[in-house]
Order: structure tokens, then C-alpha cells, then sequence
């Protein structure tokens, strides 16, 4: 969020739960708008997701690092495009931290290659390119 003076991409960067990936709640959105947050295409997300590596019989846990903030808009796009094998971690990472579960700190080069690559689908089916 604009106000939040945050770097998601970031605070991933410097501790997650180990394995997650990194979704880019700002760069997965509608390209055809200014508003922030506007829910992509459906091809568009099909792309993105893809990119990350998700298949649609694959189960994905959400979570954010405020506890219960961006979560949710990731699990309802997710549930808007048929992923029915979806949650949000209740308490978000914060919750994960708290008893002191594992966490990474840098992300590995291929879950900073997925998240760049689906910002790329996305960017490519709105030129109305061909993703691969």
C-alpha cells in the first residue's frame, strides 16, 4: 500500500517461511487501469501463476508480513480464478515468527527468477504476446 512506505520485495528478501514464494500483490494486477490492485485478466493471472510454478491441483497457503493485510486479496484471486485449495496463514508471518518457527533469510535465485517472471507474463498478455 502507497501510505505503508514498504519494499515487499524486500522484507521477503531478508526473512519468509521456508519454500514460499514471492507474489507480487502490486505487478499481478489489471495493466489496462491506473487503480492499484485491480484484479488481472483471467489469462493474465493464469500466466503469472504459471510462471511461479503453481498448478491448479497444487494446495497455497497465503500469508503477509502484517498479519492479516494483503492475504486475503491474494487467497480471493486465487479463489476468483477456480484455485479452490487455498488458505491465509491466521496471524500472517508475524504469527509464524512469534514461537520462533524457521525462517530464510535471502531468497534463493530462483524464487526471485519466478516472481520477475510472472510480472513478465503478465506484462506480455496485456501486449497481447505470447506467453511460453
Amino acid at each position: 500500500m502507497p501510505d505503508e512506505q514498504r519494499n515487499p520485495l524486500q522484507e521477503y528478501q531478508v526473512a519468509h517461511i521456508p519454500g514460499a514464494l514471492f507474489f507480487d500483490i502490486d505487478g499481478i494486477t489489471d495493466r489496462t487501469t491506473n487503480l492499484p490492485h485491480m484484479l488481472p485478466s483471467e489469462e493474465a493471472f493464469a500466466a503469472a501463476v504459471s510462471a511461479l510454478g503453481i498448478k491448479n491441483k497444487d494446495g497455497v497457503v497465503v500469508y503477509d508480513g502484517k498479519g492479516i493485510f494483503s492475504a486475503p486479496r491474494v487467497w480471493w484471486m486465487f479463489r476468483a480464478f477456480g484455485h479452490d485449495k487455498v488458505w491465509v496463514l491466521d496471524g500472517g508471518f508475524t504469527r509464524w515468527q512469534a514461537p520462533g518457527y524457521d525462517v530464510e533469510s535471502s531468497a534463493s535465485g530462483d524464487a526471485i527468477l519466478k516472481a520477475s517472471a510472472a510480472t513478465k507474463a503478465i506484462e506480455k498478455v496485456y501486449q497481447g504476446q505470447m506467453v511460453v
